[in-house]
């Protein structure tokens, strides 16, 4: 009787803790989320830049 109470309240406890890691864890992608997508735009006119260069070059 005891033992499955104290199970319980484990199960509880890592039910808390999970949220709470998934809460961090969107947390973290909200503060990454714009660096990473700044960086593929960023990324994306460099791209676009060095096929301007290339197609000017071959001109």
């Amino acid at each position: 009787m005891l033992y499955t109470q104290c199970n319980r309240v484990g199960m509880i406890r890592k039910d808390r803790y999970r949220v709470e890691n998934n809460g961090l864890f969107l947390l973290l992608l909200l503060k990454i989320f714009p660096l990473t997508f700044q960086l593929t735009v960023l990324s994306f006119r460099v791209l676009e830049i060095y096929i301007s260069r290339k197609q000017m070059k071959n001109a």
